[in-house]
C-alpha cells in the first residue's frame, strides 16, 4: 500500500492504530479522522451530543476545528479538480464521484498517480492527518518550575492568567510529543528533538526526566 492510500484510509475509513497506554501499546480500531472532525462542526456551531471525544473547551478550540475542516475542504476541491482533469479520468457518479468530502479524498487517492499529483496529495494528506491528531490529542506541555534558562538565566516570565491578572510562570517548558521541544518564554530560546536532552542535562534534570525528554 502506498503512503497516499494509507493516509487516505486513516482519513476516511476505520483503521487499526497503535496507541500508548499505561499498560503498554494497544492496537485499537480508530474511527476515520475526517468523520471525527466533521462531527465537531455542526450548523448551530455545537458539537454532536453523541460524540464522546473532546478537544477541549472554549471558542479558540472550536475555531481551530472549523479552520482545519475549511482548509481541508478547500485543498481537497483543488486536488479533486486536478484528479478529474487528466485524460481518461472516470466519470463522476454516486459513491466514487466526489459528492462528499470523503468521496473526494478517496477519489484523489485512487487517481493521483495517473493525474501526476501523487507527491502533492501525499504531502497534503500527511499534514491533515497530523493536524487532526494534534487537535484531538494535543501534546503535553510540562513547565520546568524553579529552573533557570541556560540561555538567559531567567527562571520565570510574566504572563496574564485567565482572570487577566499578570502573574509569573516558569520560563522554561518542554512539549512532550513525537519530536520533543523545549522553549523559554522569557528570551524565546528553542530546543528541538535531540537538543531537548541537552537542555535537560544543562538544567540538572533527573534520570526519569531525561528519559521523558528522549535522552
Amino acid at each position: 500500500m502506498t503512503d497516499l492510500r494509507r493516509l487516505a484510509d486513516r482519513l476516511t475509513v476505520v483503521t487499526p492504530v497503535m496507541v500508548k497506554t499505561s499498560a503498554g501499546p494497544v492496537l485499537v480500531q480508530a474511527r476515520p479522522l475526517l468523520e471525527e472532525l466533521q462531527e465537531e462542526v455542526r450548523p448551530s456551531g455545537e458539537r454532536s451530543a453523541g460524540s464522546s471525544r473532546s478537544v477541549g473547551s472554549g471558542a479558540p478550540v472550536a475555531l481551530a476545528v472549523l479552520d482545519m475542516l475549511c482548509r481541508i475542504e478547500e485543498d481537497t476541491a483543488r486536488l479533486y479538480w486536478l484528479a478529474r482533469s487528466y485524460r481518461g479520468a472516470p466519470p463522476r457518479r454516486p459513491g466514487i464521484g466526489g459528492y462528499t468530502l470523503i468521496e473526494r479524498v478517496r477519489f484523489v487517492a485512487d487517481h493521483a498517480e495517473a493525474a501526476g499529483i501523487e507527491d502533492e496529495a501525499t504531502r497534503a494528506y500527511s499534514e491533515w492527518v497530523a493536524g487532526i491528531e494534534r487537535l484531538f490529542d494535543p501534546p503535553k506541555v510540562v513547565p520546568l518550575r524553579g529552573i533557570a534558562c541556560p540561555a538567559c538565566g531567567e527562571a520565570t516570565t510574566p504572563t496574564f492568567d485567565d482572570a487577566g491578572e499578570l502573574v509569573d510562570v516558569p520560563a522554561l517548558s518542554v512539549t512532550l510529543a513525537e519530536t520533543p521541544r523545549g522553549r523559554c518564554g522569557e528570551c524565546g530560546a528553542v530546543w528541538s528533538g535531540p537538543e531537548v536532552a541537552d537542555l535537560a542535562e544543562q538544567v540538572g534534570a533527573t534520570p526519569t526526566a531525561l528519559h521523558l525528554f528522549g535522552a
